[in-house]
C-alpha cells in the first residue's frame, strides 16, 4: 500500500520533468540551423529526461493501486510523446545544419571534402578565461572578441553560452535583466573596463616584483619576463613609455638586482646619457644568457664527476674483496692498526693472524714485507717490523734453538710464501724471524738454500 507522501514525491519528480520539457519546447520553437551546438546539447538533455520519465513510470507501477494507476500512467505517456516530438525537431534542425555546411563548401567535391574534414580533426582552440581580475580584462576582451564576438556564423544564444562558460569568480556573479549576450557583455565591460584600476593593478605588480636570486639564470629570466609582460599590458590600454617613465622604471627595477648585476650594468653604459628601457632589457637578456651558459657548464662538470665517482665506487665495491677486515670481519674499510679486535690480541696472535696475508712492516694487505717500501722501523728494536708485532726477547734462549727456527723459516719461504714464521714452542725473538724472512726473499733468485744471519739476545 502506497503512502500519500510517496505519491507526492513521485508527482513532484514528474512535475519537474514536465517543466524541463516545456523549456525545451520553447527553445525548439525559436531555434534554427545556426544553433547547431546548442541543439546537440539540448538533444543530450532530452535523452536524460526520457530515462527519468521511465523511472517515474516504474515507481508508479510499484506503489500505486490499479484504480489510480491509469490516470498517472497516461500523464507520463503524454510527456514521453512530447519528448519524441522534440527529439524529431532537434534532429531535423541538426540535419539541415549539416546540409548547409555541405552546400557552402567551396570545393567542387562536397562529399569528399566533408569526408576529409571528418577524418582530419584539428586541436580545439581553448577560450580565454576571466575570473574578475582587472589586469586580465583587456587580454580576455581582445581574445574573446576575435574568436567569438566577431564570428557572424554564431547566434546570440551560442555567443551567450560561450561567454558564460569562460567566466568564473566575481565575473560569473554578474546578472543582467534579459539574460542576453549583448547585455551580459556590456555589463562586464562597464564593470571591468576601468582604465584607472587596470593601471593601478599593473603598477602594483611591477613594484612588488620579487628580487631575482643572485647568479640564478632562471630567477633573472622570470624577472625580465614579468617586467615585459606588464609593460606590454600597459601599452594595450594606451600608455606608452616616454623618457621620464623609462628613467623612473629603470631606477625602480635596478634596485631589485644584486650588487654584481648593478655593477655590470654600470660598466655597460658607454656615456653619461640617460639609459633607455630597451638598453636595460638588452643588458638583462645578455646576463641571462651568460648565467645560463655558466650554469650549464657547471652542471655538466658536476654530472661528469658524479658519474666517475659512481663508476669508481661500483668498481670498489664489486672488485675489491680485500676490504673486509681480517680481524673483525667488518666490510667497511679501516686501518688494521686502528681495529679494536686486532689491538686486543697479543703480539704473537697478531703475527699468526696476518703473516700469510699482510705485510708485517706496514700491515697492508696489498703486498708482502719483501715488497714493502716503507722506511718505518719498530720503535722498540728499530728492526723492519711493525711495533704492534714486537715481542720482548727472553734471556736464556739457546742459540741452536733459534738457528733451527730460522733455518726452517728460510726453507719454507722458498717453497711457499704463506708459511708459519714463528714456532710457539721456541718463543724466539720476532726481530730474528722477520729479519731472516726479508733476507731470504731478497736473495731468493740467487741461491736455492740460504741460512740467514740472525740476531740473538743473550
Amino acid at each position: 500500500m502506497a503512502t500519500k507522501e510517496q505519491i507526492v514525491v513521485i508527482n513532484r519528480k514528474r512535475g519537474s520533468l514536465k517543466s524541463s520539457i516545456t523549456k525545451l519546447a520553447s527553445f525548439v520553437t525559436s531555434a534554427n540551423s545556426k544553433d547547431r551546438i546548442l541543439c546537440e546539447t539540448k538533444l543530450e538533455n532530452l535523452q536524460k529526461i526520457k530515462v527519468k520519465l521511465g523511472e517515474v513510470k516504474n515507481e508508479y507501477f510499484e506503489i500505486v493501486e490499479d484504480k489510480d494507476l491509469e490516470a498517472l500512467e497516461n500523464s507520463v505517456i503524454e510527456l514521453e510523446e512530447e519528448c519524441e516530438r522534440l527529439e524529431v525537431s532537434l534532429k531535423t534542425i541538426l540535419t539541415s545544419s549539416n546540409k548547409i555546411a555541405v552546400s557552402t563548401n567551396k570545393d567542387g567535391n562536397n562529399s569528399e571534402s566533408l569526408s576529409e574534414s571528418v577524418h582530419i580533426r584539428l586541436p580545439e582552440i581553448p577560450l580565454p578565461k576571466f575570473s574578475g581580475q582587472y589586469q586580465d580584462w583587456q587580454n580576455f576582451k581582445m581574445q574573446f572578441e576575435n574568436i567569438i564576438d566577431s564570428n557572424d556564423k554564431l547566434s546570440d544564444n551560442q555567443k551567450l553560452f560561450y561567454l558564460k562558460s569562460t567566466l568564473s569568480g566575481a565575473a560569473a556573479e554578474i546578472v543582467t535583466l534579459d539574460d542576453s549576450y549583448s547585455s551580459l557583455f556590456k555589463a562586464l565591460t562597464d564593470r571591468f573596463d576601468n582604465k584607472r584600476l587596470i593601471c593601478n593593478s599593473y603598477f602594483n605588480e611591477i613594484i612588488s616584483l620579487d628580487m631575482p636570486i643572485q647568479d640564478s639564470a632562471k630567477s633573472l629570466r622570470q624577472f625580465v619576463d614579468s617586467c615585459q609582460k606588464h609593460i606590454r599590458a600597459l601599452k594595450t590600454i594606451g600608455l606608452e613609455l616616454n623618457e621620464f617613465a623609462e628613467t623612473l622604471l629603470i631606477n625602480i627595477m635596478i634596485k631589485k638586482l644584486d650588487k654584481e648585476s648593478r655593477r655590470q650594468f654600470e660598466l655597460s653604459l658607454v656615456s653619461a646619457d640617460l639609459p633607455k628601457w630597451s638598453n636595460f632589457i638588452d643588458f638583462l637578456e645578455k646576463r641571462c644568457l651568460m648565467l645560463e651558459n655558466i650554469q650549464s657548464n657547471v652542471t655538466s662538470k658536476s654530472k661528469l664527476q658524479s658519474d666517475m665517482h659512481r663508476k669508481s665506487h661500483s668498481f670498489f665495491v664489486k672488485g675489491d674483496s680485500k676490504n673486509v677486515c681480517i680481524a673483525c670481519k667488518n666490510p667497511h674499510p679501516h686501518p688494521l692498526f686502528k681495529c679494536g679486535a686486532f689491538l686486543k690480541l697479543d703480539p704473537l696472535s697478531r703475527l699468526n693472524l696476518i703473516k700469510n696475508t699482510h705485510c708485517t712492516n706496514c700491515l697492508s694487505n696489498t703486498h708482502k714485507i719483501h715488497q714493502c717500501f716503507s722506511d718505518r722501523k719498530c720503535k722498540h728494536c728499530m728492526l723492519s717490523h711493525n711495533s704492534l708485532l714486537h715481542i720482548n726477547s727472553n734471556s736464556g734462549i739457546k742459540r741452536n734453538k733459534i738457528n733451527q727456527n730460522a733455518a726452517s723459516l728460510s726453507a719454507s719461504n722458498q717453497q711457499n710464501e704463506n708459511c708459519k714464521v714463528i714456532n710457539s714452542e721456541t718463543q724466539c725473538d720476532l726481530s730474528v724471524s722477520l729479519h731472516s724472512k726479508r733476507e731470504v726473499h731478497s736473495r731468493k733468485n740467487k741461491t736455492s738454500a740460504l741460512l740467514p744471519t740472525i740476531i740473538v739476545y743473550i
